[in-house]
């Protein structure tokens, strides 16, 4: 999109001037609730991705670390942020900032469907038909989801997997089978979701509810990971 999209230097631009803007209003965007309810953007959207992220911490923390043995904490960490956080800007930036220039320069109309209630996932695809041999960037996007959603799913997989034995002595695996019994029950819902027909809405409102009682889980999971640190430092004084 950056290379071939023809709106590198707008991109560029564009992108520089909304992070600077995100860098000024983070506190008040961060902690804005639209108390009005007037465009029910935070409900919307704020909340749900909050939720969407808690839900991914049960599993993606074990995985990352199964996968950084060797490494220090400020290792991990600081490779997740640059990768994570790196590469999602990107996204945003890229994409975001080529979907304005079509919109700017009258090439496409993203706006007035949008306003009327369309699919968002479509005027994506509307978006992407714009490029230079279109074809062949639609297919290499479906073959990077198939490898992110292939990898996610075996992470957390891997992760439930662990989950499922009693004891599990430090540096072994749990079984295949086990892992693979786990990619079957994971499969289950999204199939559920994608023969049901729901709607964006109603896949937001699973997130949030989900979250709720990982929030739980995750606080007692930070407690366990500074009360093994603790020991740790201890044990090396």
């Amino acid at each position: 999109v950056f290379l071939f999209g023809g709106e590198a230097k707008f991109i560029v631009e564009n992108g520089l001037q909304s992070l600077g803007a995100m860098m000024q209003n983070f506190i008040s965007l961060s902690t804005t609730t639209d108390p009005l309810r007037q465009t029910h953007f935070p409900q919307n959207w704020t909340i749900y991705y909050w939720a969407y992220w808690m839900v991914w911490c049960v599993a993606a923390p074990f995985f990352i670390g199964s996968i950084s043995r060797g490494r220090t904490i400020r290792q991990v960490i600081g490779g997740g942020y640059l990768f994570g956080v790196g590469s999602t800007l990107v996204s945003f930036l890229v994409l975001g900032g080529y979907g304005q220039a079509l919109e700017y320069k009258k090439v496409a109309d993203f706006l007035t469907p949008f306003q009327d209630g369309a699919d968002l996932y479509r005027m994506i695809l509307k978006m992407m038909e714009t490029l230079p041999f279109s074809s062949l960037f639609l297919l290499i996007t479906l073959l990077c989801m198939i490898c992110f959603y292939a990898t996610s799913f075996d992470s957390i997989a891997y992760t439930a997997a662990c989950y499922s034995y009693r004891r599990l002595e430090e540096g072994a695996k749990p079984r295949k089978r086990v892992i693979f019994l786990w990619c079957l029950l994971l499969i289950v819902l999204p199939i559920a979701l994608v023969f049901s027909d729901s709607s964006m809405q109603q896949i937001q409102s699973v997130s949030i509810i989900f979250a709720f009682p990982i929030g739980i889980i995750l606080l007692l999971v930070i407690y366990s990971f500074l009360k093994d640190a603790r020991l740790v430092i201890s044990s090396h004084i």
